[in-house]
C-alpha cells in the first residue's frame, strides 16, 4: 500500500502540521489506516517536510516492518518535549479521537492552533483503494469458505454458543480474528438484531452474523439458515427478505443515492425492517457512508464499499438478515460475498 497522508492532506486540510495518536488499548482507526499498525503504542507525526511514526521501544522493530510510513523512530519524552518544534501554525487532529483531557495537555505542548480534520479522514476512508478492496474482498472469500463449512457441519452442534464457537475456531484455522463479535441467533432470539449468542438450543430460523478481519480490513456477511422443518410462513418471510435485498444489489452504482435503495427496502419490508439497509465498511466494521434519519442524500462514489443487509423481525416469534459486502463501480456494484442466499436447512 502507498502512505497515504502527507503534504497533499495539510493543503487539502489547510493545515500546517498534523498528528495522530494511537494506544494498543484503544486503536484510533485513522492512524492504523495511515501506517498499516494497530497493535501499538504510538504518534503520526505529518509535516511538509515529510511523514514520521513514533512508537513505544517494545513495538519498534516489528513497526519497522510492517509501517507504511517508512521513517519510523522510538517514542520517548524527547518527542513530547520537542512536538511544539514541528506544531507550529494550524495543527491538524481528529477530534473523533483524541479524549478533552487529552486536548487539554495537547494545547500546552503544541505551539499552533489545534484544529479538527476528522471530517478529512472520514472522507479519505470513505473511497477504497484498490488494494484496500482486495483485502476486504480475501476477508469475504474467507467468510464465505467459514459458511460453507458450517452449512455442512452445524447439525454436529446443538446450541448457539456451540455453533458460534465452531465458527471461531474456523477463523483460527484461516488465521484470522472475528472483526466483530460473532452473532448466533436461533429461533425467536432470531428477532433481536445483536443478539448474544448463549445456551439456547438451535431450532428454527438462526441469523448468522459473522466477519473477519485480513490486515485490519473486515468482512461483514449474515446469513439465515433453519434448524428443523420450516412453516410456509417462515418460508415466506425469509423469499421477501431475500428478494428485497437482491433488488437492493441491483440498485448500486456510482451516483445512485443510498437513502433511496434504504426506502426501498423499507418500503418493501414494512415496519418490521428497524435498522438500515447497511453501512461502510473497512478497517472499522462500521464506518461511513452511514444512513440515518436527519441525513439527506447519500452519493455512493466509485471505490466505496458497502453493505447490503435488510432484516424483517417479528417481535417474539423470528427474524430474517441477509447480509452482503459490495464495492461500488461505475455502472453497477460488484458483491464480495459468494455465500449461497438459498434458504440452508438442516
Amino acid at each position: 500500500m502507498v502512505m497515504r497522508f502527507g503534504k497533499a492532506f495539510l493543503e487539502k486540510g489547510g493545515v500546517d502540521a498534523a498528528v495522530l495518536f494511537n494506544s494498543m488499548e484503544r486503536p484510533d482507526s485513522s492512524f492504523v489506516y495511515a501506517t498499516g499498525l494497530r497493535r501499538v503504542t504510538g504518534c503520526l507525526l505529518v509535516t511538509p517536510e515529510g511523514s514520521t511514526v513514533f512508537v513505544s521501544p517494545l513495538e519498534y522493530v516489528d513497526a519497522k516492518k510492517k509501517s507504511l510510513v517508512k521513517n519510523v523512530k522510538v517514542l520517548d519524552e524527547n518527542f513530547y518535549r520537542s512536538l511544539g518544534n514541528f506544531t507550529k501554525g494550524k495543527v491538524g487532529l481528529n477530534f473523533d479521537y483524541v479524549t478533552v483531557n487529552g486536548l487539554t495537555r495537547l494545547q500546552k505542548m503544541i505551539k499552533g492552533k489545534c484544529v479538527d480534520v476528522s471530517a478529512l479522514f472520514r472522507e479519505m476512508r470513505m473511497i477504497k483503494q484498490k488494494e484496500e478492496v482486495k483485502l476486504i474482498e480475501k476477508a469475504c472469500t474467507i467468510t464465505d469458505k467459514i459458511y460453507s463449512t458450517i452449512f455442512r457441519d452445524a447439525k454436529s452442534v446443538k446450541t448457539e454458543y456451540e455453533l458460534k464457537k465452531m465458527i471461531e475456531e474456523e477463523m483460527r484455522k484461516y488465521g484470522t480474528v472475528p472483526s466483530f463479535d460473532t452473532i448466533v441467533a436461533s429461533g425467536k432470539n432470531s428477532a433481536v438484531p445483536h443478539h448474544q449468542s448463549g445456551a439456547t438450543t438451535l431450532k428454527g430460523l438462526t441469523v448468522i452474523d459473522m466477519g473477519v478481519c485480513v490486515k485490519e480490513y473486515c468482512s461483514d456477511l449474515t446469513r439465515t439458515m433453519f434448524f428443523g422443518k420450516p412453516t410456509a410462513e417462515e418460508k415466506s418471510v425469509y423469499e421477501v427478505v431475500k428478494r428485497v435485498q437482491a433488488s437492493c444489489l441491483q440498485m448500486i452504482r456510482e451516483g445512485e443515492d443510498y437513502a433511496v435503495i434504504h426506502r426501498y427496502a423499507a418500503q418493501h419490508i414494512g415496519k418490521d425492517m428497524i435498522h438500515s439497509v447497511g453501512h461502510g465498511l473497512g478497517i472499522d466494521v462500521h464506518e461511513q457512508p452511514f444512513i440515518r434519519q436527519d441525513q439527506g442524500k447519500i452519493v455512493l462514489k466509485k471505490g466505496m464499499v458497502i453493505t447490503i443487509e435488510p432484516g424483517m423481525y417479528l417481535p417474539h416469534r423470528f427474524g430474517v438478515r441477509i447480509e452482503d459486502d459490495v464495492v461500488v463501480e461505475k455502472d453497477k456494484g460488484r458483491v464480495l460475498s459468494k455465500t449461497t442466499k438459498e434458504l440452508v436447512v438442516v
